[in-house]
């Protein structure tokens, strides 16, 4: 840990005004810890007052519980971990600082998922984040670490070859055309609008340094430097998430293993899994999602609730931000610390192929009360 930070003004005059927040930090940080944790560092220079800037300048969501803070470094975690502690608890289901994360990218592991009706769901994607150890994650990384990971990122990718075979376009080089396209298309991150992207720093230099790789057939793709060192993503039309799957993990083992080789592992321990950014994508990072045609069961006043059950969670087709057009919704899993890669991705196949199951009875006018499952 470096050296203290020496404070010139007093506790009270530090301390934010949190009275009209809604999110995760604001329910844990007191002034107490506050005090306790205002003059702590880490090793790369990243404060207290970095770590919450986000949830500070944004008192919450109209829809979700945010999360309302961020790491720097992979050192974050341990030297805030009075905060993040109870933060990681209450995001991720009562998930302790001595439980241990799973993981597991055997494919082969997962039953099912080939056969999700086409009729209903229109697409199928897995995606996850990883940071590269060595550098500060992108709250906090400077313009050089940025470079250095575009750089190291397009060699790794540059060697994938077959199916997985693509090619890196860097964002300071598309047009505002190119851009957009790929943006409607769902391929590309959007441009940094979001007030976590802005407060939190993640938006420095922006567009240096940043770009979306992707295969020929556009079915996996790698954002660099966005929210996260690297975001990867396994997508295709239709319902096969079997396919989308086994990609996802073929293309992710591949990955890892060619930074490895370059002497550069992925930020992840045994507690937290894979470290990344935010709190809320520790240990798996994996939203395993379908967007799906629900025009009747969406209509349902049990519909939250049987998510809920199922462990899942809707959004938008357009995120999070937006709402479901014509009775498609973007579901996905609830979970991401506390269960394995595989574990997530056959909730989201059993409770999809449900959710289906439902919405054909409410076509038929009969009743779902003996579908809903059980509450747990």
């Amino acid at each position: 840990m470096a050296q203290p930070i020496i404070k010139r003004l007093s506790l009270e005059e530090e301390y934010p005004d949190l009275s009209k927040h809604n999110n995760h930090m604001a329910k844990v940080l007191t002034v107490d810890m506050y005090k306790k944790l205002r003059s702590r560092m880490t090793s790369s220079g990243f404060t207290l007052d970095d770590v919450i800037q986000t949830g500070v300048d944004n008192p919450g969501h109209p829809f979700i519980m945010t999360v309302g803070c961020v790491a720097g470094d992979e050192e974050s975690y341990e030297v805030f971990k009075e905060l993040f502690d109870p933060i990681i608890e209450d995001r991720h289901g009562g998930y302790k600082p001595t439980d241990q994360h799973k993981t597991d990218i055997n494919s082969e592991n997962l039953k099912g998922g080939d056969d999700l009706d086409p009729n209903y769901v229109l697409s199928s994607r897995v995606r996850t984040g990883r940071s590269i150890r060595g550098f500060s994650l992108p709250p906090h990384c400077s313009r050089g670490e940025r470079r250095a990971i575009e750089k190291m990122s397009i060699e790794a990718l540059a060697s994938l070859d077959g199916d997985l075979k693509g090619k890196y376009y860097a964002l300071n080089t598309m047009t505002d055309q190119e851009q957009q396209q790929l943006i409607d298309d769902h391929f590309l991150f959007d441009k940094p609008v979001s007030p976590l992207l802005l407060a939190s720093g993640m938006a420095r230099d922006w567009p240096d340094a940043r770009g979306i790789w992707h295969n020929d057939n556009k079915t996996f793709l790698v954002w660099i430097n966005e929210e996260d060192h690297l975001r990867v993503i396994s997508m295709q039309k239709g319902g096969n998430m079997k396919d989308v799957f086994q990609r996802f993990c073929t293309g992710l083992t591949k990955i890892e293993a060619i930074f490895k080789n370059k002497g550069s592992a992925f930020m992840w321990n045994q507690h937290l899994g894979y470290v990344l950014t935010c709190p809320s994508n520790l240990g798996t990072g994996l939203r395993a999602g379908v967007h799906i045609k629900l025009p009747n069961l969406s209509k349902n006043e049990k519909f939250g609730e049987i998510l809920k059950r199922l462990r899942l969670q809707k959004r938008g087709t357009g995120g999070v931000d937006t709402a479901a057009v014509g009775g498609v919704f973007d579901i996905s899993n609830a979970d991401r610390l506390g269960f394995s890669e595989v574990e997530l991705v056959q909730m989201v196949v059993d409770g999809v192929k449900l959710l289906v199951e439902m919405e054909k009875c409410l076509e038929k006018g009969e009743s779902i009360d003996d579908l809903i499952p059980a509450q747990k």
